[in-house]
């Protein structure tokens, strides 16, 4: 009860903190872009976001990230309470979540499903969110390189196929081209060995991978950038909130 106590506490503090940015806004990466251009599916139900609408208490309070709230259910209802500022990290959670938790589920039957069967059960929308959240966290800290050897490059086509989705079209190809660099200097050194991770060749993979990683950068993740993944990953949420919901 104790704990119970300190998270409505918590969420009572952050939902006023909440109120008052909607009054004095802050323009910058996560201003909420004009999602009218986007077109609703699924029997035209939006989630924009409602200024006056107080989100219920989360499932919990992530005290390590920012006491950031995460969320066991997500409804159309939640989505339009939630405001931009906190929209991107619950559904990205929510997603995470939801993929274990059909892997767990599968587990108990007494079989094993692998994460990539398991993330393609997912509605469009929530594939969308994981694998592109993953492609931005990833490729903003380390590089195209090190999002491809990580496991979440195993689902570049997916992270690809949802760049597309949501109209980051120039970020997709910058993805695709680093992708095919990547995969010919795998080939490379299955050819020669670890020989290969040094000298003249690996030096100019790396200033290739470097120059579409900056530029992937200043395209979709740098203050003014022209596809801002974060900014379209919401506006698509927004507009197409049943396809980012577990059936």
């Amino acid at each position: 009860m104790h704990s119970l106590s300190l998270i409505l506490i918590s969420w009572i503090i952050l939902a006023s903190s909440i109120g008052c940015a909607q009054e004095n806004p802050t323009p910058g990466r996560n201003a909420n872009p004009d999602t009218g251009s986007r077109g609703a599916v699924s029997g035209d139900v939006r989630a924009d976001h409602d200024p006056n609408c107080i989100p219920p208490p989360p499932t919990r309070i992530n005290k390590v990230i920012h006491n950031m709230p995460e969320y066991d259910t997500v409804t159309v209802e939640l989505i339009r309470c939630l405001p931009d500022s906190l929209l991107d990290y619950v559904m990205n959670h929510y997603a995470s979540m939801t993929l274990e938790e059909l892997r767990r589920k599968q587990i108990k039957r007494g079989g094993y499903i692998e994460q990539r069967e398991a993330l393609l059960r997912l509605p469009r929308g929530l594939r969308m969110i994981w694998t592109t959240w993953w492609l931005e966290a990833e490729a903003s800290n380390g590089g195209f390189d090190q999002y491809f050897s990580n496991t979440s490059g195993e689902f570049t086509d997916e992270a690809l196929a949802g760049l597309r989705l949501i109209g980051a079209t120039k970020t997709a190809e910058l993805a695709e081209k680093a992708y095919l660099l990547w995969k010919a200097e795998q080939q490379r050194i299955e050819r020669v060995g670890e020989a290969g991770y040094e000298g003249p060749d690996r030096e100019h993979y790396f200033d290739l991978e470097e120059a579409l990683s900056r530029t992937f950068y200043k395209t979709a993740r740098w203050e003014g950038a022209t596809e801002d993944i974060e900014l379209l990953r919401i506006a698509y949420i927004r507009a197409h909130p049943l396809e980012c919901i577990k059936e």
